[in-house]
């Protein structure tokens, strides 16, 4: 008591904010405002874990939800969980990364070490060891899936848009980190009256690009093979050579939207949606709106599939959208859940479709 009431009285005389904090998460109250490590003397008033705002939301939410064993296969060592533990039990959640600094036995070190921990193993605690196996094999090795997602975008990341892109129309489906259907939209893009004026496919492209939301990772399939065009017609041809002026264009209205946290545009490969779905592969493929239909019915359609979490708008919305343009929003759908089964969930059933 008499420690705890000298720390009060020097709370009240200094008026600092950090030493408050002290009484409130420090288990016995041995803390120190210049804790030294090897040495060095650290701050608490000035000193900042190097780490995002995303980053540090990402760990302390990690700890806050995880239990004894979810840290054990983050490689917290048992020592540290049982100070974890004891400080959750005792005063509860935590609210910001800085708090864990008034854990009693626990110096700026550890707790730098606690936060890489969770950073970078993460991913690895969150699925089992043989489905992890098959992302790196199946997925990377094979180049499924590129650039590569980092681990920090991968466990902050909240909402991503999938993209379907031709040379007619550019639609969207935006979605929640659990897999749910936020939205969808469908912009058509060039037409007979537009589509040999240059300046007017980039004002158009760039004005639909401007209207897809803002979300943490941008996804579509790499449709980049222009082997069919050796024996094609010039008409052919010139589409090609449009689309991919247009997908030139929203990639760069895209860039202005990332940040210093990695690439946020991810491309998947053209042949892994069509085998995840049953679709045909080349160029006579399926847009999958039956599929899709029966999805945002809330059926279950794929076995390793689950039924898509679907609020009642959403699905009159989806069937409200003319058939014409529905089929392109059913293929940015069937996009975005592939990305979101294989790469955010690991789902093991879907990667060994793509094992075969």
């Amino acid at each position: 008591m008499f420690l705890r009431s000298c720390l009060l009285h020097h709370t009240l005389q200094t008026g600092s904010l950090r030493s408050l904090k002290c009484l409130q998460y420090s288990t016995s109250f041995k803390s120190k405002q210049t804790p030294e490590e090897n040495g060095k003397i650290y701050d608490l008033s000035s000193y900042e874990l190097p780490y995002s705002l995303k980053e540090k939301d990402c760990i302390i939410r990690t700890i806050n939800d995880a239990s004894a064993a979810d840290l054990a296969r983050l490689n917290v060592t048992k020592g540290i969980i049982k100070k974890l533990m004891k400080s959750k039990s005792q005063v509860g959640s935590f609210q910001d990364v800085s708090q864990l600094f008034y854990i009693d036995g626990l110096g700026i070190k550890a707790i730098e070490n606690i936060c890489t921990s969770v950073l970078e193993n993460k991913e690895t605690a969150n699925s089992s060891g043989d489905v992890l196996e098959d992302l790196k094999d199946v997925v990377y090795k094979k180049r499924l899936v590129k650039p590569k997602l980092s681990l920090v975008i991968r466990n902050t990341l909240e909402t991503m848009v999938s993209l379907h892109v031709t040379a007619g129309a550019l639609a969207w489906t935006k979605f929640d980190r659990s897999g749910k259907v936020l939205g969808f939209h469908c912009e058509e893009l060039l037409s007979s009256d537009s589509q040999f004026d240059a300046i007017k496919i980039y004002e158009m492209v760039k004005e639909a690009a401007e209207k897809i939301p803002p979300a943490d990772l941008y996804v579509w399939e790499e449709l980049n093979s222009y082997g069919h065009l050796k024996k094609a017609s010039l008409g052919t041809v010139i589409i090609s050579l449009q689309l991919a002026q247009i997908k030139g264009i929203i990639t760069t209205v895209l860039d202005y939207r990332q940040d210093s946290m990695g690439d946020r545009l991810v491309y998947l490969r053209n042949t892994l949606v069509p085998k995840l779905f049953g679709l045909q592969i080349g160029q006579d493929r399926a847009p999958g709106l039956q599929l899709t239909d029966k999805l945002m019915e809330g059926k279950q359609e794929i076995d390793w599939l689950p039924p898509l979490p679907l609020d009642q708008d959403i699905q009159e919305s989806y069937f409200n959208i003319e058939i014409s343009y529905r089929r392109y929003v059913a293929s940015s759908l069937l996009t975005g859940l592939a990305f979101h089964q294989v790469i955010l969930q690991h789902n093991n059933q879907a990667l060994k479709i793509l094992c075969k």
